[in-house]
């Protein structure tokens, strides 16, 4: 059983580095916003990539979708953990040679972004605009954590009110901890439950993902205007009508991972 599982994970690994591409010169030094579901999301999905940028002199910026207080919350107080997750992404940032000044955190409640993705994509937007990056990293498509998807279809939406182009880049996290890659069977106290509850979710993801589209998406206005030039686009639902926000199809959108790519704080709360 172990030859098939490192049989198939090798196949899984070759297809997506054959989909993937090597950064160029340009990429490292494109002005960028790391978009993290968690405080450390950010460090365990890409941060040599964050550290090879800020190295080459690239503008890097950061935004924290929820406030991770729910992550140890039958140990720790919630508000003690929320303050202690933030403190600790700042530093992080700090080490990669940011600065506390590049930080935001949106502070949506930990586990319920999905309530909350038309919100992530307005709060996002209005960085956007003001930030006007060269290119957007966020969680991959198929994570099967619930806010990371929900993060990413909050920036999805976000691009598309944001109307410019940039390269997009999606990073795993949690993707790996499921079958091939990790057994199902692990002496690791709750390995093999956190491994066949991912795998289900990702075999599950194209419903589920719908279901989420639907649900958060669809969001009452009856069109998007913008007030001035550079400016956030605002929404006047005076007439209430629903309109779903598609995928932008004017964005470059990238996958890598840390193997293909080798190689703080004003608060802005929801």
């Amino acid at each position: 059983m172990r030859d098939v599982r490192h049989t198939i994970g090798a196949m899984l690994d070759k297809a997506m580095r054959k989909g993937s591409h090597p950064f160029d010169v340009a990429d490292w030094q494109a002005s960028a916003v790391i978009i993290a579901p968690h405080p450390d999301d950010e460090t365990l999905g890409c941060g040599g990539v964050v550290s090879k940028k800020l190295n080459s002199g690239a503008d890097v910026r950061f935004i924290f979708v929820t406030d991770g207080s729910a992550s140890h919350s039958n140990r720790v107080d919630m508000e003690a953990l929320r303050i202690t997750r933030e403190g600790e992404a700042i530093e992080a940032v700090c080490r990669f040679g940011g600065s506390a000044d590049r930080v935001r955190f949106l502070r949506v409640p930990d586990g319920m972004a999905k309530h909350h993705v038309g919100k992530i994509a307005d709060a996002v937007a209005q960085l956007l605009f003001a930030w006007q990056p060269q290119s957007v990293f966020v969680t991959h498509v198929k994570e099967p954590p619930a806010d990371h998807v929900a993060t990413n279809l909050g920036v999805r939406g976000a691009l598309q009110l944001y109307g410019r182009r940039v390269t997009v880049f999606e990073y795993p996290v949690w993707y790996w901890c499921q079958w091939p890659w990790v057994r199902l069977h692990d002496d690791a106290l709750g390995l093999n439950r956190t491994a066949l509850r991912q795998m289900v979710r990702t075999l599950c993801r194209p419903a589920r993902r719908q279901d989420v589209q639907l649900q958060c998406l669809c969001r009452r206005r009856d069109r998007c205007k913008t007030s001035r030039a550079g400016s956030p686009p605002v929404a006047d639902g005076a007439a209430g009508g629903t309109r779903r926000l598609a995928c932008p199809g004017g964005h470059r959108w990238r996958r890598f991972s840390e193997v293909v790519a080798e190689g703080p704080r004003d608060v802005h709360a929801i």
